[in-house]
């Protein structure tokens, strides 16, 4: 759905501006509020990349869609333990 979705954004104006609009808003990522709470928390660095591990997320997922290999417990771990969590802990750039 998401491919075709893409696709027909390339022929359709309102749909592509609609579906940008979507995707720049932080406030409908998973991640804003739960990260954001872990650096109140002191759980995370202050200025952790919270946004780029959305974005590396939602790649991994989205290759994960088109090959076709499963949404298992090897690739949580792999997401999870191997890139998102080790990006966690740097803090940004100044």
């Amino acid at each position: 759905m998401i491919q075709s979705l893409m696709l027909a954004s390339r022929s359709d104006k309102v749909l592509d501006r609609a579906l940008k609009q979507h995707i720049n808003n932080e406030e409908l990522s998973p991640f804003e509020a739960v990260l954001g709470r872990a650096v109140k928390r002191g759980d995370l660095p202050k200025h952790a990349p919270i946004d780029m591990v959305h974005d590396i997320a939602e790649a991994m997922i989205q290759r994960q869609l088109q090959s076709g290999s499963p949404f298992d417990a090897a690739f949580s771990r792999k997401v999870i333990d191997r890139v998102l969590l080790p990006l966690l802990q740097i803090p940004a750039a100044a």
